[in-house]
């Protein structure tokens, strides 16, 4: 609890924000936000999504199991295209669709979005990132080369494609998830790839697949 505490009022006040302006960004009670700094009040998993979100952080730093604030750098350059409501995002990192790798930041590199997806799903626009495929293991749905457009979810259903941290939150993969008891299996749509099986408290869903990007074959 001591530790939820601190990172509460750490994360408020490295932002230069008091409890006001977090109630009203967050959609979280001002009291409610108050009696959690003090250490009155458990935080609950609806409130921790919603603070999760307003910080831009992972659950997983909220409850203690991982010290990382941010998983990926925030966006400092957005070119926003006058009256077409088109934005530029930089691809923030590689991902292997196969045996998982280090997420690797790209340097420099754009892809246009456009935020009339964030009005119509009622989302902000940093919880959209971009991210290319090296590997073959998502073929044919997902191409080497390709690049994904993620949202930033820590929760999917089972069947869909996800951008995963595994292997103690080190590597990166782009896979179908699936929950099955205290295990995630992460799923290739190319056949020659086996199943990979990981414990669920040792990976951390960083956000769905919801496009992708990539030459015409």
């Amino acid at each position: 609890m001591v530790e939820l505490v601190n990172k509460l009022k750490h994360l408020r006040t490295s932002k230069n924000l008091n409890v006001e302006e977090v109630a009203e960004g967050s959609g979280v009670g001002e009291s409610y936000l108050r009696k959690l700094e003090n250490g009155d009040r458990r935080l609950n998993i609806e409130t921790m999504l919603k603070l999760a979100n307003f910080y831009k952080v992972s659950l997983d730093y909220l409850c203690g199991k991982d010290n990382r604030e941010e998983i990926f750098p925030e966006y400092d350059h957005i070119v926003d295209v006058e009256g077409l409501g088109i934005t530029s995002l930089p691809i923030i990192g590689d991902i292997a669709a196969g045996i998982p790798m280090t997420a690797i930041p790209e340097s420099g590199e754009y892809m246009p979005f456009d935020t009339a997806l964030c009005r119509i799903n009622g989302h902000n626009l940093d919880e959209y990132f971009y991210f290319r495929i090296k590997g073959d293991s998502m073929e044919p749905t997902i191409n080497d080369k390709d690049v994904v457009l993620v949202h930033r979810q820590p929760v999917v259903e089972n069947g869909q494609v996800a951008v995963v941290l595994c292997d103690d939150y080190e590597n990166a993969t782009c896979k179908r998830v699936t929950v099955a008891g205290e295990n995630l299996i992460l799923n290739s749509d190319n056949r020659d790839y086996a199943p990979q099986v990981h414990e669920c408290n040792k990976c951390m869903i960083i956000g769905k697949v919801i496009g992708r990007y990539g030459a015409v074959k």
